[in-house]
């Protein structure tokens, strides 16, 4: 069995505020109900639609705003990321987007993994794009590099320079054992005439 409901509230994977569903009759009775997520479909709460469709609207706009702003700021970001490679820059492995995903959080964006539109993984390094649909009617272009760790002015190579220069701590030269300060024991001397005269 199943009942209309509008919506009060935006339910993911379901529809938005204003929107006249249809749903299972335990699912709107155990939940949405309950949660006030929405309320039945009567004539009296349709004649409510014009005020949810409003609050609908400066929501939605609101979104815009912010995801337009979010863009705006991801389009001007240049992205390093740093891979291990072997003989002539070869990545071992690939840049996904997942590695994008995370060089973004590094700089304080979180943006899930999937909205980033990338054809296929990376296998090279050198500077790319990718595309970030963070709204139906909003997308970024990130441009990012992707530069060998042991490259010169990346922080390993650094690292691994300044470990090289650096100094090397002398070992301290063992100590030449202490001369006994007290002189050997003196044997005993031997006896003389110890033996028997022979008649």
């Amino acid at each position: 069995m199943t009942t209309d409901v509008i919506l009060l509230k935006q339910v993911k994977d379901l529809g938005a505020e204003g929107d006249k569903v249809t749903v299972a009759n335990g699912y709107a009775r155990n939940y949405l109900l309950p949660q006030r997520l929405a309320t039945p479909a009567t004539r009296a709460n349709m004649r409510q639609l014009d005020e949810l469709k409003k609050r609908r609207a400066e929501r939605e706009a609101a979104e815009l705003s912010t995801v337009r702003e979010l863009a705006d700021k991801l389009s001007k970001l240049t992205l390093s990321i740093s891979v291990a490679t072997g003989p002539g820059g070869k990545l071992f492995g690939a840049v996904t987007t997942h590695h994008i995903s995370e060089a973004l959080a590094k700089e304080g964006f979180e943006i899930d993994h999937h909205k980033l539109e990338l054809k296929h993984p990376i296998h090279a390094l050198g500077t790319f794009d990718v595309d970030v649909k963070l709204h139906p009617e909003v997308a970024a272009n990130v441009k990012f590099s992707i530069v060998s760790k042991t490259a010169p002015g990346t922080e390993e190579a650094q690292a691994s320079e300044a470990a090289a220069k650096a100094p090397r701590a002398k070992k301290p030269r063992a100590e030449a054992p202490a001369k006994a300060a007290e002189p050997a024991e003196e044997k005993p001397a031997a006896k003389k005439g110890g033996g028997k005269k022979k008649n």
